[in-house]
């Protein structure tokens, strides 16, 4: 039976599938793809925590199958005890929201223009190494608190 990838790994095929899209040219999906890269990292240390702190688990749960990428990142500043900039939080809104604008049709539908989504890709790709780093000490904290 095959293993089932965690949200870390998923969210890494949605970086990789953003470089595609940007070079192909689809702005709207390449900004589509780094949002669901961020909201599936952040989820990830929500996702490990809630399985450490059952009493937080049904609010998780909820959070956990939402797409509001600004309060994912507020979760995991209370979750890590870490602030992120003003400039992230916006990003999650922006990402939040473009999320639904870019993604399907109807009044609020955004064609997301090649500068944009150029600028997404390259702070993702900043952000990319940031969250993982998170993600790997709240890893090895929860190891070494086993451990003790």
């Amino acid at each position: 039976m095959q293993n089932k990838p965690d949200y870390i790994t998923i969210a890494l095929r949605d970086l990789r599938s953003a470089v595609v899209l940007h070079k192909d040219g689809l702005w709207n999906n390449t900004v589509i793809s780094c949002e669901q890269f961020v909201e599936k990292a952040l989820k990830q240390i929500v996702f490990v925590n809630q399985e450490t702190d059952e009493k937080l688990f049904e609010k998780d749960t909820k959070l956990l199958k939402s797409h509001k990428v600004y309060q994912l990142g507020k979760r995991v500043e209370q979750i890590l005890g870490v602030s992120y900039s003003e400039e992230e939080l916006k990003r999650f809104v922006k990402l939040e929201n473009y999320y639904f604008n870019a993604n399907y049709p109807g009044d609020d539908y955004e064609a997301i223009g090649e500068k944009y989504a150029t600028e997404t890709l390259e702070w993702t790709k900043t952000f990319a190494p940031k969250i993982q780093g998170q993600i790997q000490k709240q890893l090895e904290d929860l190891q070494s608190n086993k451990t003790s």
